[in-house]
């Protein structure tokens, strides 16, 4: 179990282990003022994992139990590594994004960064 602070639009650098699975991993999302962001009217909250940054899809985690969901400003990663992270084959650098959709239908940039698998 892994707490993380970010805020929304920011970029946050994630380290995970090769070959496990992601286990209520974290993440309190906030506004530049350190209040509370609101999710409130969201949908299609995902995770989506490249080659590098502005490379090549290798993942895509979708809201569910396994995935990714959120209660309040807080979002919750859960992921079996042999089902939803098997196209990231080798320990080394790669790139995320997590994105959702607001209430109006805009893709919202939640947070991002560079992933180190080891």
């Amino acid at each position: 179990m892994t707490f993380n602070k970010v805020y929304i639009g920011d970029e946050l650098a994630l380290s995970i282990r090769f070959g496990e699975d992601i286990i209520a991993q974290t993440f309190t999302v906030l506004n530049a003022d350190d209040s509370a962001y609101s999710f409130v009217g969201q949908t299609s909250l995902n995770m989506f994992f490249y080659d590098r940054r502005g490379g090549k899809l290798l993942e895509t985690i979708t809201e569910g139990a396994t995935g990714v969901a959120i209660s309040s400003n807080v979002i919750t990663w859960n992921s079996v590594w042999a089902t939803d992270l098997s196209l990231m084959r080798d320990a080394g650098r790669y790139f995320y994004e997590m994105q959702h959709k607001d209430a109006n239908g805009k893709i919202i940039n939640t947070f991002f960064g560079p992933v180190k698998v080891k």
